[in-house]
């Protein structure tokens, strides 16, 4: 040691600065960049990248690496061509297992043993050493400041600022070596991946369609047995057996036998004839049955049968008073979260789904029901088991509770029941008879008697004329009266009305009254139809709320009664009156709203009497907007037919007949198809069109 300070190398003069600022070439570091020693050249040196202070911190780390272990990180004795491809590629190894590998005369030098030299590196001499050797100069130390605080540190016992290396780093060192290794590696390895997956995909797909198939094979043969007893053994003797008795046998039965082997097929089975006591109107029995089948179920692991048994009972308590609906909808929420969202369990949400359907409605939420019955459909129509039964259920259902507020959604369910119905065999059953009354009923509402009346008789040719109820014997009455069929309409009409007396039913007797009040108009027999209307008109104001829509039904009556005796005045009074008091009565929230175009088409009538030709048109296009809002504009109808009568009527008298005679021919067509082309109303506008020859 002479005291004399040497400089050693220019490369590393620099002005210090913190880790946090970038740092910055020197004019002494760029000059002399290209002045290096391989060994303890930095990446960016070798392939020409900028150099900057974290240049002189790799050669700092290099020289620490030797000092520490006797070895240069990038090894010994390369060809030119390899010694490139270390320092820019190839990650040293640690300088602690470098250590560990070493002679024991590199140890020696420095006090120690191999291993004990390499237990001395390891942890946070070998971070600092990697992070100064890092290949990316950015994830260097920033300065030899920083450098020189972690070595202070680690002699003083303290954590260091450098973080060792995390698996995702050097994962990403090693793909990016190895890249094309890696890719084929990958293919191979998602291609194996995929094979097997497929594999078990098939597998457990295979034994769900297994498990289905065992499911329904057993149901099948526990059904079969049923049955067999119901139609064999449960008579003992010659005697004949009611329904009534052998579904209190059947239940006697079910509720007695020892299930412990089968509990979800018992299940289904007081599920089954629980239905059939609902299709009875024993609602109490129903709901027992319904209970004991909830509780047994809630004793199984089975999703299907915990879920088919909270849904039965959920809409079996619904009902007008209330206070189970809340319960009602709960156990449709619950059945519905038991299921799994797998296909296997589509027919269970089916069922589910209709069921919850069925609440919404008798909840008076007739949008959720028919979103409801929609979803209800598709899932039936995904599941891997055929349920036409469930399906005409459904259609059933969706017909009925879309019949007020999407009528030709009603009745389009209806027609496809009706032919599901056909494919089943159900022609000449209690489902397709009630079938055949509620689609003449919406073809009615619809303006379509010549359908309803086909679909009337179908009803009639399944429980007879004489079976009938007074609803169903006045809605026929009215199809007749509609086709002109006056003496065949009164007598229905009769019919209903004695069978509404005898029952005590109120809505029927005044329903029946009003239709025979309109054939005795169409007969010409004012003196009868007013009789009628006043004894209406007195049990309409002891049984219905003052609001109540049929009050306008009478006036609108009233106002027919009135033109027909040449009394326009009273007849526009009256007519005004009909309109006014429906207008009010769906403002208030009440029904009328598919009544309001026939008070408006009565009110253009008079109004093309009385000389008010523009006030009839205006009354006309506002009832065929209407009209053609809830039964789209592609329907046909009576009453658009004769919406078009009024409005070519309108046009006629102020002088448009061009106009009119368009609007003619589009009655004539409604009618047409509507009523039939022998029909007087069908014949008048084909000539008011001048489509045939007066």
């Amino acid at each position: 040691m002479t005291g004399q300070v040497k400089l050693l190398d220019f490369g590393i003069a620099k002005l210090l600065a913190d880790e946090s600022t970038p740092a910055r070439a020197t004019q002494l570091t760029l000059e002399g960049g290209s002045a290096l020693t391989p060994q303890f050249a930095a990446p960016e040196q070798v392939t020409g990248g900028a150099v900057s202070t974290a240049t002189d911190i790799y050669a700092l780390g290099v020289l620490f690496y030797v000092l520490l272990t006797g070895k240069n990180p990038v090894g010994e004795q390369r060809a030119p061509a390899d010694l490139v491809k270390a320092i820019v590629e190839t990650e040293a190894p640690r300088a602690s297992d470098t250590a560990a590998s070493a002679d024991s005369s590199v140890a020696q030098k420095r006090a120690a043993t191999p291993d004990k030299l390499g237990r001395q590196l390891r942890g946070d001499l070998d971070t600092i050493i990697r992070k100064a050797l890092k290949k990316n100069p950015a994830e260097r130390y920033g300065s030899v400041t920083t450098l020189a605080d972690d070595l202070q540190r680690y002699l003083k016992h303290e954590p260091i600022s450098a973080r060792p290396d995390t698996f995702t780093y050097r994962v990403g060192k090693f793909v990016r070596r190895n890249r094309l290794a890696v890719a084929l590696t990958s293919v191979a390895a998602m291609a194996i991946i995929a094979g097997v997956t497929g594999t078990a995909i098939q597998s457990r797909t295979a034994r769900m369609q297994r498990d289905i198939a065992f499911r329904q094979l057993a149901r099948a043969e526990r059904m079969n047995n049923f049955n067999q007893f119901l139609l064999t053994d449960a008579r003992a003797s010659n005697t004949p057996l009611t329904v009534d008795e052998l579904l209190n046998r059947a239940q006697q039965i079910v509720e007695h036998e020892n299930y412990s082997d089968d509990p979800a097929n018992h299940v289904e089975l007081l599920i089954s004839i629980a239905e059939q006591y609902s299709n009875r109107n024993e609602s109490a029995t129903q709901r027992r049955l319904l209970q004991e089948a909830y509780e047994i179920s809630r004793r199984l692991q089975n999703p299907s049968t915990r879920a088919n048994a909270a849904c039965a009972l959920g809409d079996a308590l619904v009902d007008e008073a209330g206070k189970d609906n809340a319960r009602a909808e709960a156990l449709i929420q619950e059945g519905l979260r038991e299921l799994p969202n797998d296909s296997q369990y589509a027919l269970e949400r089916a069922f589910c789904l209709w069921k919850g359907g069925d609440v919404a409605w008798q909840n008076g939420n007739v949008p959720k029901a028919l979103q409801l019955d929609r979803s209800a459909q598709n899932f039936l129509s995904t599941s891997k088991l055929n349920s036409s039964n469930l399906k005409l259920r459904i259609l059933l259902e969706s017909g009925g509770e879309s019949m007020d507020s999407h009528l030709s959604e009603s009745i389009a369910a209806f027609q496809r029941a009706t032919v599901l119905a056909h494919e089943l065999g159900y022609d000449q059953t209690r489902t397709a008879g009630n079938l055949y009354g509620t689609t003449a009923w919406a073809l009615m509402r619809a303006g379509r008697p010549l359908e309803a009346e086909q679909f009337f008789r179908r009803g009639m040719d399944v429980f007879g004329a004489d079976q009938l109820g007074a609803w169903s014997l006045q809605a026929y009455a009215e199809a007749l009266r509609e086709l002109g069929r006056l003496n065949e309409g009164a007598d229905y009409a009769q019919r209903s009305y004695q069978k509404a007396i005898g029952g005590s039913d109120k809505v029927s007797i005044i329903q029946s009254m009003t239709v025979l009040v309109r054939i005795y108009l169409d007969q010409g027999n004012f003196s009868r139809a007013e009789t009628t209307l006043t004894q209406l008109e007195g049990i309409m104001r002891h049984a219905l709320p003052p609001e109540h829509f049929w009050f306008a039904m009478v006036a609108s009556e009233r106002s027919r009664l009135a033109e027909r005796q040449k009394h326009l005045t009273t007849a526009l009074q009256f007519a005004d009156q009909a309109v006014t008091l429906d207008e009010a009565t769906i403002k208030s929230g009440g029904e009328g709203t598919s009544f309001l175009p026939a008070f408006l088409y009565q009110r253009a009538t008079v109004e093309l009497q009385t000389g008010q030709p523009d006030k009839a048109k205006g009354d006309a296009e506002r009832a065929l907007s209407m009209l053609e809002a809830s039964l789209g504009k592609d329907a046909f109808s009576i009453y658009i037919g004769q919406c078009y009568m009024a409005l070519g009527r309108a046009l006629q008298i102020r002088g448009e007949a061009d106009a009119a005679q368009g609007d003619f021919r589009a009655a004539a067509d409604q009618f047409d198809k509507a009523l039939g082309p022998d029909h007087p109303q069908t014949r008048a506008a084909k000539q008011l069109a001048g489509l045939v020859k007066k």
